[in-house]
């Protein structure tokens, strides 16, 4: 039996006639015979007695009718719980970015969304690479995701921001010209990076100016990698974002050109999104527009150049 089956089946029971069944349900009085001679044969049971002038329930309608009563209180329900969501009353958002996003932005975001929507449960996961954002996208443990990516059938991109990739040095790094480096620069000093996929924006970079290096060390996040600059072992390429709450003994440096990565909403293809996540991205994406890409890094050591 259908939604309507059930419908017909209750209203009927409620006016004890037909063709005002019909005028309440806006069917023809056709229309609410057949469906009840379908709902009778395909329960291999009588439902209702027939007279000239009224419908009334036999034992066997009596007994099934709660059930089918509650049938559609459950329905209705669901379809109030839905207008709920839809109404930002209720319901969940799970958000996946990297740490360096999730200590920027995540904060200012959540608050601002939650002194409008303070029943609006949020969930953060943070620490992953642009590739594990995207897995859990597609495998529906999120749905939002915050970070960078290329072109993804199964993703839908929206870029809010662009975050300068920079060259961290330590302090007694000399390049040719002081307000930025080239390639030449570095080429004979240790290259300090991220194992893959967590180094794929930096082999970009890499990529973009044709930038090799004698010797390469890894290391498993960007204050590891910090610190082994800061120590004077080679130089790392970071965005911007990432130094923005690390203080070190390092100097930054633009490169010449400019190098950025693209910080994208993501969202999984083909998903009707609830209301509160598209609230959610509104608030995103008004938040990155707001944000600046012009600041001051507190460093502890501030070369003269």
């Amino acid at each position: 039996m259908t939604l309507s089956d059930y419908l017909i089946m209750v209203t009927i029971s409620q006016y004890s006639s037909i063709t005002m069944t019909a005028d309440a349900l806006y069917l023809t009085k056709s229309a609410v015979s057949h469906s009840l001679a379908k709902i009778e044969k395909e329960l291999g049971l009588p439902l209702f007695n027939r007279s000239t002038k009224s419908v009334s329930l036999t034992t066997y309608g009596e007994q099934l009718l709660p059930f089918a009563t509650a049938v559609l209180n459950e329905d209705r329900k669901f379809r109030d719980q839905i207008h709920s969501l839809q109404g930002l009353e209720s319901g969940i958002v799970r958000i996946g970015t990297n740490s360096s996003i999730c200590s920027n932005w995540i904060p200012g975001i959540l608050n601002s969304f939650r002194k409008e929507f303070p029943n609006i449960e949020l969930q953060v996961r943070s620490g992953a690479c642009n590739q594990e954002i995207i897995e859990w996208l597609i495998r529906n443990e999120i749905d939002i995701g915050i970070g960078c990516s290329d072109a993804n059938p199964a993703i839908d991109i929206e870029e809010v921001y662009q975050d300068e990739m920079i060259c961290i040095t330590d302090p007694y790094f000399r390049p040719k010209n002081t307000n930025y480096v080239v390639a030449e620069d570095v080429k004979k000093t240790p290259l300090l990076i991220q194992e893959y996929p967590y180094n794929e924006e930096v082999l970009k970079v890499l990529s973009n100016l044709n930038m090799t290096s004698d010797t390469c060390f890894t290391g498993y996040d960007d204050t590891t990698l910090i610190a082994m600059v800061e120590s004077g072992m080679g130089y790392c390429i970071q965005g911007k974002l990432v130094m923005k709450r690390i203080t070190a003994a390092v100097q930054v440096f633009s490169f010449e050109p400019k190098q950025y990565r693209n910080i994208a909403i993501l969202l999984k293809h083909g998903i009707q999104q609830a209301a509160a996540t598209k609230e959610m991205c509104r608030y995103i994406r008004n938040y990155a527009k707001n944000f600046p890409t012009a600041y001051e890094l507190d460093l502890l050591f501030v070369p003269e150049r």
